[in-house]
Order: C-alpha cells, then structure tokens, then sequence
C-alpha cells in the first residue's frame, strides 16, 4: 500500500502513551488487554483503519467526528466500551463492527453513514435502539 502507515502496538507496549505521527492511516491494537484510552486520536484525520478489537480494558474512544476518512472500525471484544461518539460524521465507513461489546449501550442514528456495508453488532446485550440503522 503506497504511503500507508501501518503501527502495529503490542501488548507490553500499551501503557505507553501513544505518540504518533497525525499522517498515520492504520491502526492495529488488537488485544492490548491493558489499554484503556487512545489520546490523540481526534488529529488523525487520514486514519483509514482502526483496530482496538480485544483491548478489554478500553473504556471509551475520544469523540470520532474529525475521523473523516475513516473506513473500518473495529472494537469487537472491547467489553467495558460504553459508547463511540461522533460516528454520523463517518461517511466513509464501511465497516462497524462492535460484537461483544457488552457494555455498549447506544448508537447514533445511522442514515448518515451511506458508505455502511457491514454492521456488526451481536453480543451488545445492552444496546438500545437511539436511531434507525
């Protein structure tokens, strides 16, 4: 993939603060059990992928709305995650996938997210309805 960036963070390295270039366009924390938060995520305005699924500790994601080129999010498995904010501005989201997040109780309405091919969301026991999908 030409000009991507592609940071992989392994589990002994997620109580690290995350300082990253803002250029960066993928994101991979699969597992980071001991993850909580993603400081900066807000200036990543080229990040393309983002995969948190399996920090089991990741209890919220900064408001997403400056995500505007954001095509896959995944955070299936993160069971203290109560709520994503800021996802209507996604237009170029294809991908939610939020299985298994047990704690995650809302949603937005998403007739904003016209590029949505997959929505993902078995095991959200306490997800209710705040829109139409």
């Amino acid at each position: 993939m030409k000009n991507a960036m592609d940071l992989q963070v392994s589990e002994d390295e997620s109580q690290a603060p995350l300082q990253m270039p803002i250029c960066l366009e993928e994101l991979y924390a699969y597992e980071c059990v001991k993850l909580k938060r993603i400081p900066g995520l807000v200036q990543w305005e080229k990040l393309r992928f983002l995969n948190v699924s399996g920090c089991s500790e990741l209890e919220e994601l900064p408001s997403m709305e400056t995500l505007v080129s954001l095509e896959e999010l995944r955070t299936d498995g993160c069971v203290k995650l109560k709520s994503i904010r800021g996802l209507a501005q996604l237009t170029k989201l294809r991908l939610l996938d939020v299985s298994g997040c047990s704690e995650l109780e809302e949603l937005p309405c998403m007739e904003s997210l016209t590029s949505l091919q997959e929505l993902w969301a078995g095991g959200c026991v306490k997800l209710k309805g705040s829109g139409r999908l």
